[in-house]
């Protein structure tokens, strides 16, 4: 099983979490920060939920972001730094259960008015400037710092 909690608290997940923790093969969050954010706020978020529940407990599990995505429409510059930053060798190293990411490729619109376009891909124009970046990153190896996964 893949458990992946909304961010909260760990007395807050430990509420939800399974009672066999046998039966939980996955752990990971749903994180959404703002543009701008990087290594330092990303393990300062998550590192203790990815200790606790890979390091530190008597059942060995793998750890994955579930979905993530810009807070707000960002650049798809600002996205793509996004992932360089969860994706660094500097997080793997300290987070060395972390296997995966999961990107929410969406636009979304909460209220019929206010828009935000979490895309990295453009599925109807895949040569636009978004997924033309996209792609280029991809090949890249994925960060500029070396590829972590």
């Amino acid at each position: 099983m893949f458990f992946t909690p909304n961010v909260a608290s760990l007395s807050v997940y430990q509420k939800f979490y399974p009672d066999d923790p046998s039966t939980v093969d996955i752990i990971g969050i749903d994180y959404y920060p703002t543009a701008g954010s990087g290594e330092t706020e990303f393990l300062s978020t998550m590192q203790g939920f990815h200790d606790a529940y890979c390091l530190n407990s008597s059942h060995a599990t793998l750890f994955a972001i579930g979905e993530t995505g810009l807070k707000t429409t960002g650049t798809i510059s600002q996205k793509l730094q996004w992932l360089d930053a969860i994706t660094s060798t500097a997080v793997k190293a300290k987070m060395p259960k972390l296997v995966g990411v999961s990107w929410f490729n969406y636009i979304k619109s909460d209220d019929g008015v206010n828009t935000v376009d979490f895309r990295i891909w453009n599925s109807s124009s895949p040569n636009d400037d978004t997924s033309t970046k996209t792609k280029a990153w991809l090949s890249s190896g994925t960060v500029a710092s070396g590829a972590a996964y």
